[in-house]
């Protein structure tokens, strides 16, 4: 979506907050185009279905309609949409799971200038982000998928499909069982933190690895310990993962 000018609004319920943001924007950033700024969201979803957007920065919690009401009353969405938010690690952490753009109230210059250059690179569509989103702030989203953004692309992939992830310098790469193997920006921990908040199946046995428990077949004793997948692989235990994980797996077997 790289533009030269990106017409765009702002919607957030709190006064102080909307018109800091504006000031940056007029002062430093000058692709982005503010049309204009509301801060009753109904006045906005009018505009919204009246008018075309590049970018909506939008405040998710607010008190009338929150900004996913907003979304769910258009027919369509064809604008990029940055999240506005007050630090909230559990809003952060979903919104970073579901691999959309959010800023951190107050907003800071350098966070407007990333924003910029991401924009630049998105070709995604939004509906399963956004849904998935919506599923993890308001607690109703099972882990049974997984949005895995790549450099190209964000591929949405059934949980039961992975086998296991391997880290590999600053990305990390997602063996399925088909035999694909897909590369991820997104760092080890970042998933460990999302399984382990999702109840997932799996387990980080290695500094390198993480395993989806349902996929193994054995463990091996040789070499300090290693995991024998159904499909053949051979995935190393580190020594300080052991006790954990045979605890682990016993468990599952009773």
């Amino acid at each position: 979506m790289e533009k030269d000018i990106y017409n765009a609004i702002i919607v957030d319920d709190e006064i102080h907050a909307s018109k800091a943001l504006l000031s940056i924007i007029e002062a430093d950033f000058p692709q982005f185009n503010i049309i204009e700024t509301f801060t009753d969201p109904v006045k906005a979803m009018a505009f919204l279905a009246q008018n075309s957007i590049d970018v909506l920065f939008l405040d998710i919690s607010m008190p009338e309609v929150d900004g996913f009401e907003l979304l769910e009353s258009l027919t369509k969405i064809d604008f990029e949409i940055v999240f506005i938010t007050a630090f909230d690690q559990h809003a952060i952490q979903a919104i970073k799971w579901s691999s959309l753009d959010y800023l951190l109230k107050p907003v800071a210059p350098k966070d407007l200038a990333g924003l910029l250059l991401r924009l630049s690179k998105k070709k995604q569509d939004r509906e399963e982000q956004l849904n998935y989103l919506k599923g993890l702030i308001r607690g109703d989203q099972s882990l049974e998928k997984l949005l895995i953004p790549s450099s190209e692309s964000i591929e949405v992939i059934n949980l039961a499909d992975i086998k296991f992830i391997e880290s590999e310098n600053n990305y990390v790469r997602v063996f399925l069982k088909d035999g694909n193997i897909i590369s991820s920006t997104r760092h080890l921990k970042s998933y460990e933190d999302q399984f382990v908040a999702g109840n997932a199946p799996f387990f980080r046995v290695h500094q390198s690895y993480l395993i989806n428990l349902d996929h193994i077949s054995a463990y091996l004793r040789e070499n300090g310990g290693m995991v024998r997948l159904v499909s053949g692989e051979e995935v190393p235990v580190a020594r300080r993962k052991r006790e954990a994980f045979l605890k682990l797996l016993k468990s599952r077997a009773s």
